[in-house]
C-alpha cells in the first residue's frame, strides 16, 4: 500500500455552451419529439451562488447540464449520453461535481471557473458536511484520490479495495485486500487527514458496509476472523487509542437462536446500533419429483395461486436493538412484523398476517387476514404494548419526535393521539367543523387522501403538531387540553385556498413562533402561489404572491443563505428555474421555452352546470393564432378530475402513455394542427363510474356547442386506461361524437372482476373493480344487472362512433381481452373500428424504452381523427388493414389517392351478396 500527499491546483476545461435553436414559428410535429428541452433536475450551492440544472428530454437520451452564476453572466454547460441528474455542489460551494461519463469525473472550479476532467473514474462521494471529495480510479493503477476543497490538499491511497467516507470529519476508512489473491481477507485502516496518520484497526473476511453514528464518532460493521465461522459485531470509536472491538454476538445469538444479518446503522442517541437478525434454522429442501405439473387453487388459501411463491420462503428476518453500554440484545420486530417509525424511546411496529394478498385484496374487509395489529415496543427493554386502536392498514400512524405521542387516524377519520407514558387515547379533531360541514377536518381527511400530511411538523418537546383539512392548516395539541387552532384562520376554507406547509424543515420540528411558508392553489381559480404565517399569532395569512401558475416541489433552500430555488411552469411557459428570497419577487436562473418558436397552445377555464345541477369545471385548449370566426373540430379528452391542470405545461409527445404526456391527450400538437382540446371534469358516483362520464362529457358538449366557433359535428373522444373504458361507456350511450379512440380502455366489467393483474400471475382484480377505480360499490353477484349495465361490450349495437382502439397484449393492468371483446362484438355488427396491437406495448406506451412505437400510435390516431373530423384522406391501413404476414413490412401509413373511404362492415357485404344473389 503506498500513501501519497501533496497540493494541488485543480485543472479546469471550458466547454461551449449547447442551446436548442428553433427556427421562427416551426410547425409542431411529430418530428419536434425528440428534441423538445425541457428543464430537469436543477440543485442550488449552499452560498446561494451558483445553480446547476438540466436540459434533457424525456424520449432521448443526451442530457446537458448547465451551471452558472446567479449574478453574473458566467455559466458553462457538458453534454453527455450519461444521466447528469446527480451533480452536487460541495459543502463549501467550491466546486460543481457530477459523473460526465460512465468512467468521467468532471469537477469545476468555481472561483477560478476551471474545469478539470477525470478520466478512470468508477465511482465519487463527497462529504456533506465537510470539506473532503473521494473517489476511486481504475487506471493506470487503482486508487483512491482525497481532495480538500479549501486546502486542495490531495491524497492518494493505493490498493484499497472500498472506501467509507463520513458525513463530515477527518477520519475515513478503507479496506484493503488480503495479499492472498483467493483469498476474501481484508484489512480495515484508518486514516486521519489532519494528521496524516494511518492504523490498520482489524484484518478479517467484512460482510456489508461500515455503518457511522449521527456525529460520525462510531463506526461499525459486520465481520469474521481467523478460521471462524460466526460472523461477529466489530465496534471502533474514534477516539485516540481506540480499538476495534468484538462485541461477541454468537454468545448473544445462542440464547435466542438468532444469527447476524446486517447492520442497520446505529440509534439516534449513538447508545445502541439497529440490526437485522434471522432465526437459525436450516430450510428443507423440497425436491422435485416426476409427477404431474399442477396447481391446486383452494378455497382455504388466504393468497391466491398466482401470487403464491414457487419456492418456499427463507426464515423472517426481525430487527433487534443491540445496547452498547449493556451490549443487551433487545428484539424488537417479531415474526411477522415491521417497524413503522423509531424514537429514541420507542419503536412503532406492525404485525400483518403473512398470508395476506399483495393485490386489492389487501383492503379486503370479508378476509380474515386483512387485520394489523400494532404493538409500541420499549427500546431500552423490549416490553411491548398491544395498541387497542382501530388503526386502518390504509393510513399509517405515527410516533411524535421524543416519543411521547403515537398519532393516528381512526376509522372515523379524526385525527387521535395515544399517550405512550399513560395509554390514553384522546380524539383531537372530533368536534371540529369549518364553516361548510362537509369538510371537516375527519372527514376531509377520509374523502380527500391528499391531504393526509405523512410526516407531521412539530413543535420542541412534542407539544403540538399540524394538520391539514381540505382546504386550511391546524396546529393540533396532542394532549387534546388546547382547542385546536385553524393556523390559516379559515381562510383557505372561504377563498377555496388548498395551503400546504412550502419548504421542508429539518427533522421535522419548528419553533412554537415559527414563520411558515405556505404553498397555495386556489381549486376555483386554479392560480397558486405563497402565503406566509406565523405561529401563535392571530388573523388571516399574509399572501406573498397569486398568478396563473403552477409552482412545483418543495422550494430548496441554499444551505447558508437567504435564498430560495423554485420551479414554476404554466400552460403558456415550459418549466423553469427562479430564486427568490421574499416569495414576492422572482428572478429568473432558467431560460428554457423552446414553445417560443411555436404557435403554442392557450388554456381557458370553463364552469358550466351538469343536468342535475352539479358544478363542473373543464379546461378549453386553443391554438395562440385562434380565429373566433373559424369553426373547429373538438376533440375530448377523459378521465377524471382535470381542470386543476389548467396552468400546467405539456410537453409535446406521443399521446399514447406514460412519458412526458403522462396518459393525456397531449393538447399543444392537436391545437398546433388546427383542433380544439377540451378536458372536463368527471364527478364519479359509486356503482355509476361510466354514467358520470357520460352525463360529465354530454353536458359539456352542449355547453360547448353555444360557441360559433365550435363545430358540433366534428367531435371527437379520447381516453386511456379508466379513461379508455369511459370511453367505450360514452360512445355506447351517446351518438354525439363523430369519432373516438379508446387506449388500454376495458369493455366487460363481469369479466374483469374475475380477471388477475400482471398477466394472469397477480392478484385478483375483484376488489378493484367493485371498490377501486370502477367504483362499483358491490360485488358482482350481489348486483348482476348493475356490472351487466356497466358493460360497454353489452351495448355495442347502440355505437354508432367510428371506434380506434389499443389493446397491448402485454397490459398487466387491462387484459388484452377487454379490448379483443369489444372488437369482436363492433366487427360482429359491421360497426367501423380497429384495434392495434403493439407486442413491445404494455398498459399505453413506455415513451422512453420504445418510442417509435409510440410516435408510430400517434401518427396513425391523428390521421384516424383528420379523416373524420377534418376530411383528410384516410391512410391506406384504414382503408386495407394489414394481414399478419406482412406485419413488420408493410405500414401502411400512406395516405389513399384515390378518395376511398372506410366501406361498410362484414354483415353488410353479406347483406348486399344476398341481395345480389337474389337478382
Amino acid at each position: 500500500m503506498k500513501l501519497t500527499i501533496k497540493k494541488i491546483a485543480l485543472s479546469a476545461i471550458l466547454l461551449a455552451d449547447v442551446f436548442f435553436v428553433f427556427a421562427q414559428k416551426n410547425l409542431l410535429d411529430t418530428g419536434v419529439y425528440r428534441r423538445w428541452p425541457q428543464t430537469g433536475a436543477a440543485s442550488i450551492s449552499g452560498n446561494g451562488r451558483y445553480i446547476a440544472y438540466v436540459i434533457t428530454n424525456p424520449m432521448f437520451s443526451p442530457n446537458q447540464l448547465v451551471i452558472r452564476e446567479i449574478n453574473s453572466v458566467w455559466k458553462t454547460s457538458f453534454v453527455s449520453r450519461w444521466p447528469l441528474d446527480t451533480h452536487v455542489f460541495t459543502f463549501d460551494s467550491r466546486y460543481a461535481i457530477f459523473m460526465r461519463s460512465v468512467d468521467t469525473l468532471e469537477m469545476i472550479d468555481l472561483q477560478t471557473k476551471r474545469s478539470n476532467e477525470i478520466n478512470g473514474v468508477k465511482t465519487f462521494n463527497i462529504q456533506p458536511m465537510g470539506h473532503w471529495i473521494a473517489y476511486s480510479v481504475i487506471a493506470p493503477i487503482k486508487q483512491y484520490i482525497l481532495r480538500n476543497t479549501l486546502t486542495g490538499e490531495r491524497v492518494s491511497i493505493d490498493s484499497a479495495e472500498r472506501l467509507e467516507l463520513p458525513k463530515q470529519g477527518d477520519v475515513v476508512y478503507y479496506w484493503v485486500n488480503s495479499v492472498t489473491r483467493d483469498s476474501d481477507r481484508k484489512s480495515l485502516y484508518a486514516l486521519d487527514l489532519a494528521n496524516h496518520l494511518v492504523k490498520r484497526l482489524w484484518a478479517g473476511t467484512p460482510s456489508g458496509n461500515l455503518v457511522f453514528s449521527k456525529d460520525n464518532q462510531q463506526v461499525a460493521f459486520i465481520g469474521r476472523v481467523g478460521d471462524s465461522a460466526a460472523n461477529d459485531i466489530w465496534y471502533h470509536r474514534a477516539a485516540a487509542g481506540s480499538k476495534v472491538a468484538g462485541i461477541g454476538f454468537d454468545r448473544l445469538a445462542d440464547r435466542q437462536n438468532i444469527k447476524l444479518v446486517t447492520l442497520d446503522g446505529f440509534e439516534q442517541s449513538g447508545r445502541a446500533l439497529w440490526i437485522m437478525t434471522q432465526k437459525d434454522t436450516v430450510i428443507p429442501e423440497i425436491k422435485k419429483k416426476n409427477m404431474v405439473s399442477l396447481d391446486v387453487w383452494s378455497y382455504t388459501d388466504p393468497v391466491l395461486q398466482s401470487e403464491q411463491s414457487p419456492s418456499a420462503l427463507a426464515p423472517p428476518q426481525s430487527h433487534a436493538l443491540l445496547r452498547l453500554d449493556s451490549l443487551n440484545l433487545i428484539p424488537i420486530t417479531r415474526e411477522n412484523e415491521a417497524i413503522v417509525f423509531k424514537t429514541t424511546l420507542y419503536t412503532l411496529v406492525r404485525w400483518s398476517d403473512p398470508r395476506r394478498s399483495i393485490s386489492p385484496e389487501f383492503f379486503a374487509s370479508w378476509s380474515p387476514y386483512t387485520i394489523d395489529r400494532y404493538y409500541l415496543v420499549s427500546n431500552q427493554d423490549g416490553s411491548r404494548k398491544p395498541l387497542p386502536i382501530p388503526i386502518t392498514v390504509r393510513y399509517r400512524a405515527v410516533l411524535s419526535p421524543q416519543g411521547k405521542y403515537l398519532i393516528f387516524v381512526n376509522m372515523a377519520g379524526d385525527y387521535c393521539s395515544y399517550a405512550t407514558a399513560t395509554g390514553r387515547v384522546t380524539d383531537l379533531t372530533k368536534n371540529v367543523t369549518t364553516d361548510r360541514p362537509e369538510i371537516q377536518i375527519g372527514n376531509s381527511f377520509a374523502k380527500n387522501k391528499s391531504r393526509y400530511v405523512p410526516d407531521f411538523l412539530w413543535t420542541p418537546n412534542d407539544g403540538s403538531f399540524l394538520v391539514y383539512d381540505r382546504y386550511d392548516i391546524w396546529e393540533l395539541d396532542p394532549e387534546g387540553k388546547k382547542l385546536p387552532v385553524n393556523i390559516t384562520n379559515g381562510y383557505g376554507n372561504r377563498n377555496y385556498i388548498r395551503f400546504e406547509v412550502a419548504v421542508n424543515y429539518q427533522h421535522n420540528e419548528i419553533n412554537a413562533d415559527a414563520q411558515l411558508i405556505l404553498m397555495a392553489f386556489n381549486t376555483q381559480t386554479k392560480e397558486s402561489g405563497y402565503f406566509k404565517v406565523i405561529l401563535g399569532r392571530s388573523g388571516d395569512p399574509i399572501q406573498l404572491c397569486m398568478g396563473p401558475y403552477r409552482y412545483y416541489g418543495a422550494p430548496t433552500k441554499a444551505q447558508n443563505a437567504d435564498l430560495y430555488l423554485v420551479g414554476r411552469m404554466s400552460a403558456e411557459e415550459s418549466p423553469n428555474y427562479f430564486v427568490t428570497r421574499d416569495f414576492r419577487s422572482f428572478e429568473p436562473v432558467t431560460d428554457i421555452y423552446p414553445e417560443k418558436a411555436y404557435d403554442w397552445v392557450t388554456s381557458e377555464l370553463l364552469s358550466w352546470k351538469q343536468a342535475d345541477g352539479t358544478d363542473l369545471q373543464g379546461v378549453l385548449y386553443k391554438p395562440q393564432n385562434f380565429d373566433p370566426h373559424k369553426k373547429y373540430p373538438l376533440l375530448f379528452y377523459c378521465y377524471q378530475g382535470l381542470s386543476d391542470e389548467l396552468n400546467e405545461y405539456q410537453t409535446p409527445g406521443p399521446s399514447a402513455g406514460s412519458g412526458p404526456t403522462e396518459y393525456r391527450l397531449n393538447a399543444p400538437y392537436y391545437t398546433a394542427n388546427g383542433y380544439l382540446v377540451f378536458y372536463p371534469d368527471i364527478v364519479k358516483k359509486a356503482g355509476a363510474a361510466g354514467q358520470s362520464a357520460c352525463d360529465a362529457v354530454v353536458s359539456a358538449v352542449r355547453y360547448l356547442s353555444q360557441r360559433p366557433y365550435i363545430d358540433s359535428t366534428k367531435l371527437g373522444l379520447y381516453g386511456i386506461s379508466f379513461g379508455g373504458y369511459e370511453t367505450n361507456y360514452i360512445i355506447t350511450h351517446s351518438k354525439l361524437f363523430a369519432a373516438a379512440c379508446t387506449n388500454a380502455g376495458a369493455s366487460d366489467l363481469v369479466y374483469k372482476s374475475g380477471e388477475l393483474f400482471n398477466l394472469g400471475n397477480g392478484g385478483n382484480e375483484q376488489e378493484f373493480v367493485a371498490f377501486g377505480q370502477y367504483d362499483m360499490g358491490r360485488y358482482l353477484w350481489e348486483d348482476p344487472e348493475l356490472y351487466l349495465k356497466a358493460s360497454p361490450v353489452a351495448y355495442a349495437d347502440k355505437v354508432s362512433t367510428p371506434l380506434l382502439m389499443m389493446n397491448n397484449k402485454r397490459d398487466p393492468t387491462v387484459g388484452f381481452a377487454q379490448g379483443v371483446a369489444f372488437f369482436t362484438a363492433l366487427r360482429t355488427l359491421g360497426k367501423k373500428a380497429w384495434l392495434l396491437q403493439y407486442d413491445k406495448g404494455g398498459h399505453g406506451m413506455d415513451l422512453q424504452n420504445e418510442p417509435d412505437d409510440a410516435i408510430d400510435f400517434d401518427v396513425r390516431l391523428k390521421q384516424f381523427y383528420d379523416f373524420y373530423l377534418k376530411g383528410k384522406s384516410a391512410p391506406l391501413w384504414m382503408l386495407d388493414g394489414i394481414p399478419l404476414y406482412l406485419k413488420g413490412t408493410k405500414t401502411g401509413l400512406e395516405l389513399d389517392t384515390t378518395g376511398r373511404t372506410p366501406g361498410v362492415g362484414l354483415p353488410q357485404m353479406r347483406s348486399q351478396l344476398e341481395v345480389n344473389e337474389k337478382h
